[in-house]
């Protein structure tokens, strides 16, 4: 029963630490989109990463974030 404990408790320790790390390697990006001959917020502009699916569209003020960007 002691080794069992011991056993379930170091694994615990090992799971948890892995969804720390994991948890830990997702970024994001965010911006601003404007209109370079007037400095006006371009509104509903679709920003793209490369290579990805992951994206957003710029809001009312031509902000965007896009969340969950793996490392790298």
């Amino acid at each position: 029963m002691k080794k069992f404990v011991m056993f379930f408790s170091i694994v615990s320790i090992v799971l948890f630490t892995t969804t720390l790390t994991l948890a830990q390697q997702k970024g994001s990006i965010s911006g601003k989109v404007t209109d370079k001959s007037n400095n006006r917020p371009l509104i509903g502009t679709n920003v793209l990463v490369v290579g990805t699916n992951l994206g957003a569209a710029s809001d009312l003020d031509g902000n965007y974030i896009i969340k969950n960007l793996p490392a790298g």
